[in-house]
């Protein structure tokens, strides 16, 4: 019996660049995403009950962390919510905001005392703390807080039941791009030896590394959760990303949804979140918000049989 999905919108970009990615559970649904679930053969729950919007604005007081306060509050709504979800036997889809929402599932998972693992399908690793960057942007620091690396804000870091929420080998780094990390982030995945798999090698065979990568990572786990950063995607193929930095690199939406379908067919899937998406990057008609819709839908309805033309 397919399982109920549960739309779970958190609507922020506090811990983001730039404003823009607030509108996104609101543009998604707009795009026709529940129609789109259900005609793929789930049954689906919105329950319009978003936490209210936060945009975002320059935090002249920690220029290092900037938005902090309000970061914590909304993976505060984002753990409550989820934990709604989990506990009606519901399947989270989660509708960002930025990557920092993930440390909300994560800590909603282990409060339920879950053995997860997380698949981090990104074209970044968000393993920053505050005193490696100056640009204060959160969003690209959120597997640090999961991780509790050296620096990370107790705030974030000691948000869950225990603190690491994940230890490293909890975590696999799924279409990273290793030209677009720092070099602190690059000495912490050699340091932590994280399970890394590049986008090139998944452009090449999508379903086989998908696969290869549960094979051999993920049987300890009883439930695993899916991260999807919409920054993995080629931005000329898909203009969705906040980050508008790659183009001519990363995945097409073909190439994702046949590596996604891989995974949401594992029985032991128990959240998906989708974040990074900045509506005002995508065309003016909403075609490309439409595209990603469909993309979800072929992904988590159809396993194996996705067409490239179904985005188009």
């Amino acid at each position: 019996m397919t399982r109920q999905i549960e739309i779970i919108g958190i609507p922020t970009s506090a811990a983001s660049y730039a404003p823009g990615q607030e509108k996104a559970p609101a543009a998604l649904r707009v795009a026709g995403l529940v129609e789109v679930l259900r005609a793929a053969g789930y049954k689906v729950v919105d329950r319009n009950d978003d936490p209210p919007v936060w945009r975002w604005c320059p935090d002249h007081a920690d220029l290092r962390a900037q938005n902090l306060a309000p970061t914590v509050e909304y993976v505060g709504h984002t753990r409550q919510r989820v934990a709604w979800a989990l506990a009606d036997g519901n399947l989270p889809l989660v509708l960002g905001g930025n990557c920092t929402i993930e440390l909300g599932v994560v800590a909603a998972h282990l409060d339920a005392g879950r053995r997860i693992g997380l698949v981090y399908l990104d074209a970044h690793a968000d393993m920053n703390v505050p005193d490696a960057v100056t640009d204060g942007a959160l969003d690209w620091m959120g597997v640090a807080h999961m991780l509790d690396i050296e620096g990370a804000r107790r705030e974030l870091a000691g948000i869950g039941p225990r603190r690491p929420l994940l230890r490293p080998g909890d975590l696999a780094l799924f279409g990273f791009q290793p030209e677009r990390a720092t070099q602190f982030e690059r000495d912490q995945i050699q340091k932590l030896g994280l399970d890394v798999v590049t986008w090139n090698a998944i452009a090449c065979d999508p379903e086989g590394e998908a696969a290869k990568l549960l094979d051999r990572w993920s049987a300890r786990f009883d439930q695993l959760l899916v991260h999807f950063d919409v920054d993995v995607l080629d931005f000329f193929d898909a203009p969705l990303s906040e980050d508008a930095t790659g183009r001519g690199t990363g995945l097409t939406l073909d190439q994702t949804a046949r590596s996604l379908a891989v995974l949401a067919a594992d029985p032991r899937l128990s959240a998906l979140t989708i974040a990074e998406v900045n509506p005002a990057h995508g065309a003016e008609d909403g075609s490309s918000i439409r595209a990603l819709a469909a993309m979800l839908g072929e992904a988590l309805g159809t396993v194996g049989s996705v067409s490239g033309e179904a985005y188009r």
